[in-house]
């Protein structure tokens, strides 16, 4: 049961997970919501996916996927491509997608001239509460642009959604909240992200294959984990043809938290009854 995807041996980040792949663990029984930009799911990697579509972008709701750049198709190729002897293979292929639109990259919603975006957590604050609603097991926001880490402040709705899910998510056992470190290269001294607003949230940066920090990955005291990050061969968004297969090369620390959310998928489908407490301690031991 190990893939022979065309590919794989230029993913270097997963050939440590091939045992895992081969005992069976593939992420059956675990649901992810990526709340990004949306998930080209009629990419041809993700044919046998099983998935969920919300769109909040523009306070708007629809349970069609919408796309708003590429960053989410890029996110969801590390976990969800298919095993199939095509192209690459995902961490987790066999987890369900709640696929959730919440941030056009094309055109992302900044804080501007010291004002918050309020559009940008109300979006977030839905997606969040979309993702507790339909008890997802794991979260993943990889996306870091909607406030300015110099100046960053604790949303009260964000914390409250965020505490909620950690308290009663997965009937009682915490859903796990993954987030990237950002890409300011370091130089914010400061995580920001919008979810960076509770110790129980994992913070990954990014590492090479030569385990240096990707240059783009914001370090300090409040990451978590790094994970690779460099060189990552996954899915891509391709507008001249809607339902193709179409592949790229990404750096950064939103692929690396991706991976951690794939590993955490394979730590769930082993061991459902794990906590979040307790998938934290093994991450980081």
């Amino acid at each position: 049961s190990i893939p022979e995807d065309l590919y794989l041996s230029d993913q270097w980040s997963i050939a440590d997970l091939y045992d895992i792949w081969d005992g069976g663990i593939l992420g059956d029984g675990v649901s992810i919501a990526l709340i990004d930009d949306g998930v080209e799911i009629n990419n041809s990697e993700f044919s046998t996916l099983s998935s969920f579509s919300y769109d909040f972008y523009n306070g708007t709701y629809s349970e069609q996927p919408q796309i708003w750049g590429s960053h989410g198709t890029n996110m969801a190729g590390v976990i969800f491509s298919d095993h199939d002897n095509e192209n690459i293979a995902g961490i987790a292929p066999d987890a369900v997608l709640i696929n959730i639109s919440a941030f056009n990259t094309e055109y992302p919603p900044i804080y501007y001239e010291g004002i918050y975006d309020e559009q940008a957590f109300t979006a977030l604050f839905n997606a969040l509460a979309t993702a507790f609603t339909l008890n997802a097991d794991i979260v993943l926001c990889p996306l870091d642009y909607v406030v300015n880490g110099n100046d960053y402040y604790p949303h009260p709705l964000i914390m409250s959604m965020v505490n909620s899910m950690f308290t009663y998510g997965r009937n009682l056992k915490g859903t796990v909240i993954i987030s990237s470190s950002g890409y300011d290269y370091g130089t914010l001294g400061i995580i920001s992200h919008p979810l960076n607003i509770d110790d129980r949230v994992i913070i990954v940066g990014a590492s090479s294959e030569e385990h240096e920090r990707v240059y783009s990955s914001n370090y300090g005291d409040q990451l978590d984990l790094v994970a690779p990050g460099e060189s990552i061969l996954t899915t891509d968004v391709n507008y001249s043809s809607y339902y193709a297969s179409y592949l790229s090369i990404q750096d950064g620390p939103g692929v690396a938290s991706a991976h951690v959310a794939g590993v955490v998928a394979l730590m769930l489908s082993a061991n459902p009854n794990l906590t979040r407490s307790q998938i934290d301690w093994i991450l980081k031991h």
